[in-house]
């Protein structure tokens, strides 16, 4: 993958993004989020990151990842979900598979540790893509997290 500036200027027809919390149009064949880091969460984020997918009357892929910092646990259970429209025009919801420290997979992040995941999808033009977390949130857990969206076809 080339190397992209921090700086948030377009390299060799790469976007760079700061602050993906807020709703972004990517308009370069590819695009880079770099996501803001959410501190000190203790309940559901509705909107970790969000992206509008190109009007362009073509399905676009993304890489979507994620990493859920859990400092207090309580009896909580966090899922990174992301919601989209896939290229059949159906809302979907997919829970992204998180990876402990450790090399632990689970649906949700149940352990007071660093959880990591990615998928890809395939979404409709002219859309909305929204990273979240989900989950119960009893005791309250103390996390910290982060949510990012990158288009990549």
């Amino acid at each position: 993958m080339p190397v992209v500036g921090i700086d948030g200027g377009a390299i060799s027809g790469f976007q760079v993004y700061h602050n993906i919390g807020a709703t972004l149009l990517a308009t370069n064949a590819f695009a880079v989020g770099i996501p803001a880091y959410k501190t000190t969460q203790t309940a559901a984020i509705a909107t970790l990151a969000q992206v509008s997918v190109p009007n362009d009357a073509t399905p676009h892929v993304y890489r979507v990842s994620g990493q859920i910092d859990i400092t207090v646990l309580g009896t909580a259970s966090i899922n990174l979900e992301v919601t989209y429209t896939d290229i059949g025009n159906i809302i979907r919801t997919c829970i992204i598979p998180l990876c402990a420290e450790a090399g632990t997979f689970a649906v949700a992040a149940n352990t007071a540790d660093s959880w990591k995941g990615t998928i890809y999808i395939t979404a409709h033009a002219n859309t909305v893509i929204t990273v979240l977390t989900a989950g119960t949130f009893t005791g309250p857990p103390t996390y910290h997290c982060t949510g990012i969206v990158e288009l990549v076809a």
